[in-house]
């Protein structure tokens, strides 16, 4: 699978909504082809972010795709910017970058950002890795966490923030 074929795939995925496409020399004629074909609203391209200041009046999105931008940015401007995505502009990510780029990076600091591995695809002359997080999934209910667990069931729901 090459990206534009991942990126359909992950449009498709995403159904019809809002999407925040960040990718640092513009958007590239295949991914906008598959945009097009699976119906998906691309709202906003941003382009060439260097810090998280470029994210700075952007609303919420229903999804973000982060291609071809990490490579670009140095180690703390990566996190940072993958945190306030995450956190601030939508409860779906994903991410395509250079698997040399996401090798300098230990699978720790993926997880302990909440993103998940995707499947790897292959270029002529490039591998990439794929990250993925989404809000409705990273934490799923578990069974000791429910009224009927705690020492007061009645305060459930008053007294958690």
């Amino acid at each position: 699978m090459n990206r534009s074929e991942w990126f359909a795939a992950t449009l498709a995925d995403f159904g019809p909504g809002r999407i925040l496409a960040v990718r640092y020399e513009g958007p590239i004629a295949a991914l906008s082809h598959a945009a097009r074909a699976t119906g998906t609203v691309i709202a906003s391209w941003l382009q060439g972010i260097g810090t998280v200041a470029g994210l700075d009046g952007q609303g919420r999105y229903d999804a973000a795709v982060v291609v071809d931008q990490l490579e670009h940015m140095p180690a703390d401007a990566r996190r940072h910017l993958l945190v306030r995505l995450r956190d601030l502009h939508a409860s779906r990510v994903v991410v395509c970058v250079r698997a040399t780029v996401a090798r300098e990076w230990p699978a720790n600091d993926w997880r302990a950002l909440q993103f998940l591995p995707g499947q790897p695809l292959d270029e002529p002359g490039a591998s990439y890795s794929t990250y993925a997080f989404d809000l409705a999934t990273y934490n799923p209910e578990r069974t000791w966490n429910t009224p009927e667990h705690w020492a007061n069931p009645g305060n459930f729901t008053t007294h958690r923030w």
